[in-house]
């Protein structure tokens, strides 16, 4: 294995805390990163070298995987990515989180016309999150999307909106105070 790979608590190596599980993947890709700029290359100096970055609890919890004892690093990476549902709705987006960003948006918090700030943060996270859900298999639809956006704005907002989708509003369905 190559020499003089960083230690633990130098500056840019890579962390992970349990209690943060949505930073899985980027800790992983970090070790990567890590596995190419030093040469490390085979899967045993590979799940070798990922116990240096983690707690002890933590290596005792990922040598118990079946892949960390037998298993390739790329497969044991797949195990462990699934094992934190946190970093695959990251990955993979969830409807919760969706319904979470459209609640802050919800009675009188809704985004007024006037409200361009407001909008455009709206619209940055709604994308984000709606884009990862629309990747096959889509989890939701494009009319499921549109009618959770259009709730989180007032109605006065959201009628003309509507109207140039050629979307027929039902405030009763869509505007929750």
């Amino acid at each position: 294995m190559a020499k003089d790979l960083p230690l633990l608590g130098d500056k840019g190596t890579p962390k992970f805390d349990k209690n943060k599980p949505e930073e899985l993947l980027r800790f992983l890709d970090q070790l990567d990163d890590l596995f190419k700029k030093y040469r490390v290359k085979t899967d045993k100096e590979k799940k070798r070298v990922v116990c240096c970055y983690i707690s002890p609890t933590t290596e005792a919890e990922w040598r118990a995987f079946s892949m960390f004892q037998k298993g390739t690093w790329k497969r044991f990476r797949k195990d462990l990515i699934m094992s934190y549902p946190e970093a695959v709705n990251l990955h993979r987006g969830s409807i919760d989180a969706l319904d979470k960003i459209c609640q802050k948006h919800s009675g009188n918090n809704q985004i007024k016309s006037h409200d361009s700030l407001g909008l455009m943060a709206l619209v940055q996270t709604f994308r984000a999150e709606a884009g990862k859900l629309l990747q096959p298999p889509a989890l939701l639809s494009n009319r499921d999307l549109v009618e959770r956006f259009i709730g989180c704005l007032t109605t006065e907002f959201a009628r003309p909106i509507g109207q140039k989708l050629d979307f027929k509003l039902d405030t009763t369905n869509v505007v929750k105070t």
